[in-house]
């Protein structure tokens, strides 16, 4: 079985490898952003249409904006980035990590209600204020509490590390080991594996995903809030975030299989003993570094 799960994550390398290497990734990516600007024209005639009194364009309109949700969430995104992150850096079930992705993306697209409607209301409308202070420091604020929780997950994997590392000596050492009756841990702490999944950590990935709101969210509420549609405007970017809570989730879990099937394949011992903490110091420098680049490109000049 342990063969069998090695070369499973052999294979899946394998095919990301090529995926990214033969341009069929790229490919993808181009054709996502061409439907979303066939769905972006889509939603401008149905708003146009809701506007005018047609009340079944409503539902049109919260349809194409979860479809525009979904093809949105196939680029490159930090709700991705985190829940990927965040399912290698703990213990936490396929379902929670699913659970999760949900919570955020509607976090998320909360988060782009309460700015937009927020600061249109107290600049009195004033549409070019609201939308250079979203694209500029809140952007930024967001990749910044991205990068933080990178590092909140790089330190946690650190010192776990560090205890696996001295679980491994003490294991090797013939003073110590099971039933030698030291208070020292030879093996995973299964308070830590709670913690790992505990509230903390889910707060702070939803945070994450909820402070960055999506440009399209944002572009939808603005027009919305012009055309004095404005529940119409939070129903479809509610809508939006469901759709990409679909694909996000479709990642949680591949991602929650892949963190299963590497450390069953490493099995016990020292290499079990090490392969979380390790999974934890890649996620979280990942993400660390990721959250900081983009910070910094999106601050203003």
């Amino acid at each position: 079985m342990r063969l069998t799960a090695i070369l499973a994550l052999l294979v899946l390398a394998a095919l990301i490898a090529f995926v990214w290497w033969s341009g069929a990734y790229q490919t993808l990516l181009w054709w996502a952003a061409r439907q979303q600007h066939v769905v972006q024209t889509a939603l401008a005639s149905r708003i146009q249409a809701l506007r005018s009194g047609d009340g079944a364009a409503f539902w049109s309109l919260v349809g194409l904006c979860a479809g525009y949700g979904f093809l949105h969430a196939l680029g490159p995104g930090h709700g991705k980035l985190l829940v990927t992150g965040g399912s290698l850096a703990t213990q936490v079930s396929a379902r929670r990590m699913a659970l999760i992705a949900l919570a955020g993306s509607l976090a998320q697209a909360g988060a782009a209600i309460l700015i937009v409607y927020g600061s249109l209301a107290l600049l009195s409308g004033t549409v070019k204020g609201t939308m250079a202070a979203s694209e500029g420091w809140i952007t930024a604020f967001g990749n910044a509490a991205i990068a933080l929780i990178g590092g909140w997950l790089l330190l946690r994997g650190a010192r776990g590390m560090r205890a696996a590392l001295r679980a491994g000596h003490h294991a090797h050492d013939p003073g110590h080991g099971p039933g030698c009756g030291c208070s020292h841990a030879h093996g995973p702490d299964p308070e830590a594996v709670a913690r790992a999944a505990g509230p903390m950590d889910t707060a702070l990935l939803i945070f994450g995903m909820a402070a960055r709101p999506c440009t399209g969210a944002l572009m939808i509420l603005v027009i919305a809030w012009r055309m004095d549609l404005r529940l119409a405007g939070v129903a479809s970017v509610l809508a939006m975030g469901l759709g990409t809570a679909a694909f996000t989730a479709l990642v949680a879990v591949l991602a929650v299989t892949s963190r299963d099937t590497a450390l069953f394949a490493t099995g016990g011992g020292q290499a079990g003993r090490i392969a979380a903490p390790a999974l934890q110091i890649g996620a979280g420098l990942t993400i660390l570094v990721i959250g900081a680049s983009l910070a910094s490109t999106a601050l203003p000049g």
